[in-house]
């Protein structure tokens, strides 16, 4: 197989030869490619780089990942065993460690700058952290919508994962977390719990490493927030309590609003809704108090995030007011929410809060307007294609449904939201089972 790769090799053109070459020189570091990476790697343009492909694949040296185009990527291609260690040999052969090196780095430069450009579309309010690029993209890639910069993060998730695991081996550390950071829509949206925990469980280890305290809070946060929808509670508490301590010791008001919200958050998923409500009401007065500062001193993006941060607290505050048995302010609380957060906008946590209005409605008496709005959340989280939120959604109006004695249709929204489940969350999925066995009896 080798003389006649060769062979094939030989006859190729200068610029997919070189394309051929680079991308087998980034070996496991990456799980398939495109034209905007092969371009960024190769020093050609976006549309160049597409030829070069089409050469390769014509002369059999790569394949398509699939037939069709992939949303925000366009064609993706794939080495076989064979073509990945003869293009990786030709790359070894004509170039030196340094250049080896660049290009691993050039990979994960491009990978991180189109990440970030999709955090930034995705989660506007995501806290800004350093992104140290050494080769920013000469033609970056252009999401027109959030649909497109989601779809893009969720078809790069294999590369996303090898090229951190990459970095750490090579001793990246800054690519390790800043990668790592750049994933938090994807992780939003889809709760990944294995691309959760190895990446941040690497990336906590590059933010120490690189003794930057804020990346070491800002991944501790969100690592814990996986820890939490996992259901691993007692341990989400104690890093949420050691983001407290290490917000608490550099200062940073907003790392600590954040790290109080987060406790809040997990003691209300515990069931602990007094304790939940006490540090849901320090984080709530932490965030307007940072608030007021930015808009006394004009500064109109921390304005916005700690906007969206008091509507964040509230859904969280409306879900411990049900606990306790005080639906009014809880769909007050939700109402107010849905409004700030659908104004932002931030249609994901708008409809998680249309969602538990609906809920709030139906507890509060009114099984009407809660029917209406929970369906309405329904159907906005099926837009958004967020599946774990499709199935809660689905399930909260079972429970409206339950309540108001439609036990038949109740228990279609439950087998719904449990078929959406069982992929991606056992731990919802075994809740869900729970409630029809209760219909059933």
């Amino acid at each position: 197989m080798t003389p006649t790769l060769h062979t094939r090799y030989q006859n190729l053109p200068p610029t997919a030869a070189a394309a051929y070459r680079r991308l087998g020189g980034l070996g496991q570091s990456i799980a398939d490619f495109d034209a905007p990476l092969a371009a960024a790697v190769s020093g050609l343009t976006h549309s160049a780089a597409a030829e070069a492909l089409r050469t390769l694949d014509t002369a059999c040296m790569i394949r398509p990942a699939q037939a069709d185009e992939v949303a925000g990527r366009g064609m993706v291609y794939l080495f076989t065993a064979d073509t990945r260690t003869h293009a990786g040999e030709q790359f070894d052969h004509e170039t030196n460690a340094t250049e080896r090196a660049q290009l691993q780095r050039q990979s994960a430069d491009f990978l991180l700058y189109t990440a970030t450009r999709a955090e930034r579309i995705l989660t506007r309010t995501h806290r800004l952290l350093d992104r140290d690029y050494l080769y920013q993209p000469r033609e970056p890639v252009a999401f027109a919508d959030e649909h497109l910069a989601l779809a893009w993060l969720s078809a790069q998730r294999d590369n996303l994962l090898a090229t951190i695991r990459a970095a750490d081996a090579a001793g990246l550390d800054s690519s390790v977390w800043q990668l790592t950071h750049a994933l938090w829509p994807l992780l939003r949206a889809y709760h990944d719990y294995p691309l959760w925990e190895e990446t941040h469980a690497l990336a906590l280890n590059a933010a120490r490493r690189c003794q930057h305290v804020i990346a070491e809070l800002e991944i501790r946060g969100t690592w814990a927030v996986g820890i939490r929808s996992a259901g691993r509670l007692d341990e989400a508490i104690e890093a949420f309590d050691e983001a407290l301590r290490l917000a608490r010791s550099c200062g940073d008001g907003r790392g600590e609003s954040q790290a109080l919200h987060e406790l809040g958050a997990t003691h209300l998923e515990a069931q602990r809704p007094e304790e939940a409500e006490a540090f849901l009401v320090q984080a709530r007065e932490r965030r307007v108090q940072l608030g007021e500062a930015a808009r006394v001193q004009e500064d109109e993006q921390n304005w916005d995030t700690f906007r969206r941060a008091v509507a964040i607290t509230d859904v969280c505050l409306g879900r411990t007011r049900l606990l306790l048995g005080r639906p009014r302010p809880a769909v007050e609380a939700f109402s107010s929410a849905r409004e700030t957060l659908h104004a932002f906008p931030d249609p994901l946590d708008a409809a998680r809060a249309l969602a538990w209005l609906g809920f709030a409605h139906a507890v509060n008496g009114d099984e009407i307007a809660g029917e209406a709005v929970g369906r309405q959340a329904v159907e906005e989280f099926d837009i958004l294609d967020a599946p774990r939120w499709q199935a809660h959604s689905r399930e909260l109006v079972g429970r409206t449904l339950q309540a108001a004695g439609r036990l038949d249709e109740a228990r279609a929204q439950y087998n719904d939201a449990l078929a959406i489940y069982l992929p991606i969350s056992p731990r919802d999925a075994d809740r869900v089972r729970h409630q029809i066995r209760e219909l059933a009896g």
